[in-house]
């Protein structure tokens, strides 16, 4: 034991030792042992992607996405998180609505933002494949920065992950009892026999308790077909997707019958500024590519399935936004839209009732798309963070049918309690800051990596440093700016103006690593550095209270890592085997302990140890790669502390 006086230097020793190290895909691969099936195709990951992002979409704060259903008696609270077949158009609440910053600046181009947005967001679809491409294992951005920045980056990442899932799945399901209860005309408040708003912000979101029981039995349902296995609840998903795809062609099809033209004129009133700021407001509808991403260890083929699964949902997203968007401002002039469900009002308006029944029963299935994805991402995640022992071991164990049951487990079990209990209109924001703090994290590292290595001259990093903080700066100075004078092209156009200049100093050094095999990100490092900057400019576009709110949750999780993830994570005396289960080393402090500060580690009696723990007959060739790569990060643990 270390007398009490030395333990401050011992834990700062610790963190500067452990928590910027960077370990090699293989080393990770080693000991997490890769364990999930490989049996998901290009294509299924494009569906489970599609589900996820058309599936719902966000509600974010000066506006609300058009709904596709008709609106219950208490709408605002059920149906407002999300839309049934994605966002279609950006609008506002009429009892909020400020003509002096918050009018519809979209109106019919707001099939040309939808197009902006979609090119923004494949910036940083790119760089996920790429990661994705070159670390086809589970967890997606968070393995990403911790293989390129180190385990507490990686952790930070995953933190902001956490709550963009995890509130998110909650909310699609809150929605569901919404949706059910308008297609089946049953009074909302059998499902919700309680509601109680405790806290309404400045822009009149809510927060309180709500309790819900039907949300609750539609997240347990979801969660137990996931413990089928991948492969078998993923065929269910992709027939439910396939029926949701095929409600949404005839919601185009029978629109376009009834468009009429003399509805998009004019097209932009507000011109270029007013389609841009309504990318600001819809660019979160692309949110979901990401958890494809987090699926990659269970790809056939990751080179060729996870591009296609990423860029390829990204792409028939947009397809899809920009031919709901233009059907809908063709059938009804925008200022007769109705902002809470504008297919339903229209086809009844025509005399089209049943039509909206077919919209409500889309609405269901797109809720039940939208949150099997959410989950299966998640508990990806969690898998990943438990091998690395930042999360309890038990996250990481496979079932026999090589799923992670309790990684499943506890992302449907949180999600089903927020659903129960919680209204959570007021977080959005706050999901939307996680959300762009990982899609700008993984564009960083994509760039990062590219250019600085172990051996680039400290100067060069330094520099590299001042260019990529240089690109976010830019980015959240024009969107704080958009906040201060909307509209104001100034705004954009001198940040803007920096943002080439800086990105072409990047030419001045040379590309320290490309990828051999598989994806890679093209127009580097403009592509990246792009999906930077639009982050940045995102982040700067909400508002305060949503910066405290993640302030907060970030000074929680940095507690959470140095009194737990820190003193838990690989090299402490725990190693876990193929199928997660901890093997003890009973190592000390005297001469065979874990803390390598100084202290000699006797690895022979080590891999003695890995080699005769019990293993499964058909673990065994994972168990060897355990074996060796254990031993690995122990030696690299003792080389980082001489």
């Amino acid at each position: 034991m270390l007398p009490i006086h030395e333990y401050p230097m011992h834990f700062i020793n610790k963190f500067r030792r452990k928590a910027f190290s960077v370990n090699t895909f293989s080393d990770i691969m080693d000991v997490s042992g890769g364990t999930m099936k490989r049996s998901l195709r290009g294509w299924q990951l494009l569906l489970l992607g599609l589900g996820t992002m058309v599936g719902a979409g966000e509600r974010h704060r000066r506006h609300q996405y058009c709904l596709l259903i008709p609106q219950t008696p208490n709408a605002p609270d059920n149906l407002s998180y999300f839309q049934a077949c994605s966002c279609l158009l950006v609008m506002q609440p009429k009892q909020t609505l400020d003509e002096s910053r918050d009018i519809p600046f979209c109106r019919p181009a707001v099939s040309m933002s939808y197009l902006i947005a979609g090119f923004a967001s494949t910036l940083s679809a790119l760089c996920y494949a790429e990661y994705a491409c070159d670390f086809p294992m589970a967890g997606g951005a968070f393995n990403f920065i911790t293989v390129t920045f180190g385990e507490f980056a990686g952790w930070m990442t995953a933190a902001n992950l956490f709550i963009e899932w995890t509130v998110a799945n909650a909310a699609v399901a809150k929605g569901f009892s919404g949706y059910f209860s308008a297609l089946t005309n049953i009074d909302s408040n059998v499902f919700q026999p309680f509601y109680k708003v405790d806290y309404i912000d400045n822009s009149g979101d809510k927060f309180g308790l709500a309790v819900n029981w039907l949300s609750l039995v539609f997240v347990a349902v979801l969660t137990g077909s996931m413990l089928f296995g991948t492969a078998e609840s993923t065929r269910v998903q992709n027939v439910s997707m396939v029926i949701y795809l095929l409600l949404i062609s005839f919601i185009v099809f029978a629109g376009a019958s009834q468009v009429n033209e003399a509805n998009y004129s004019p097209f932009a009133p507000f011109g270029i500024s007013g389609v841009f700021r309504g990318v600001t407001n819809i660019f979160f509808s692309y949110v979901g590519f990401d958890m494809v991403a987090s699926m990659a260890e269970e790809a056939v083929n990751p080179a060729v399935d996870l591009p296609i699964g990423i860029i390829g949902s990204i792409f028939g997203a947009t397809g899809i936004y920009v031919a709901m968007s233009t059907v809908i401002t063709g059938m009804v002039d925008y200022a007769n839209l109705d902002p809470y469900a504008p297919f339903a009002v229209a086809f009844s308006d025509i005399g089209w009732v049943w039509a909206s029944k077919i919209v409500a029963i889309g609405a269901l299935f797109g809720c039940s798309n939208s949150n099997f994805g959410g989950i299966l991402g998640q508990s990806r995640i969690f898998v990943t963070m438990g091998r690395a022992g930042l999360l309890p071991k038990s996250m990481a164990k496979m079932s026999s049918r090589q799923v992670p049951y309790w990684s499943i487990i506890a992302s449907g079990t949180i999600a089903g309690i927020l659903a129960l209990l919680l209204s959570l209109n007021s977080l959005w924001n706050f999901v939307s800051i996680g959300t762009l703090f990982a899609y700008g994290s993984v564009c960083l590292g994509c760039v990062w990596r590219r250019y600085v290595t172990e051996e680039t001259p400290v100067v060069h990093k330094s520099i590299m440093a001042f260019q990529v903080i240089a690109v976010v700066a830019c980015g959240m100075w024009a969107g704080f700016g958009n906040q201060l004078s909307p509209g104001v092209i100034s705004m954009w156009a001198v940040p803007a103006g920096l943002f080439f200049p800086i990105v072409g100093c990047f030419y001045f050094f040379p590309q320290r690593y490309v990828p051999k095999m598989g994806f890679s990100c093209p127009l580097m490092p403009w592509v990246p550095c792009g999906g930077m900057m639009i982050n940045g400019f995102l982040i700067g576009t909400l508002n305060s209270t949503s910066f405290l709110f993640w302030g907060i949750w970030m000074a929680i999780c940095l507690v959470i890592y140095l009194f737990y993830g820190l003193h838990h994570t690989q090299g402490e005396g725990v190693i876990m085997d193929a199928f997660g289960n901890k093997i003890d080393l009973e190592l000390d402090n005297e001469g065979t302990g874990a803390d390598f500060a100084g202290k000699a580690v006797e690895l022979d009696y080590v891999e003695e140890k890995l080699s005769t723990h019990e293993q499964p007959a058909s673990a065994k060739p994972v168990a060897e790669s355990t074996v060796a790569g254990s031993s690995h990060l122990l030696r690299r643990s003792i080389k980082s502390a001489e």
